[in-house]
């Protein structure tokens, strides 16, 4: 039986978050930018805040549990800036 190679999974994503004000969308970028260092090879997260919006960008060579495992990283702790800045 012959052995197959894993294939090499590229994934990319563009995340959307409008926010109340462009206000919030950069103190959201901001709270999140010390997460954004060491990244594992193969992973690559840029954002910018944009009007109200923070756009994120993610593309991931790492496999898709990486790529998942770090989309819901960005998601919980951009609920949890929004949370402590606005106190919703």
């Amino acid at each position: 039986m012959t052995k197959m190679k894993p294939s090499k999974i590229e994934i990319s994503s563009t995340v959307e978050i409008e926010c109340s004000t462009s206000k919030m969308a950069n103190s959201i970028k901001t709270a999140l930018q010390p997460d954004n260092l060491n990244f594992p090879k193969g992973l690559s997260i840029q954002m910018l805040s944009y009007d109200n919006k923070l756009i994120i960008k993610i593309d991931c060579t790492s496999g898709m549990a990486t790529f998942i495992s770090n989309l819901d990283e960005i998601l919980e702790h951009s609920q949890i800036a929004d949370a402590a800045l606005y106190n919703d």
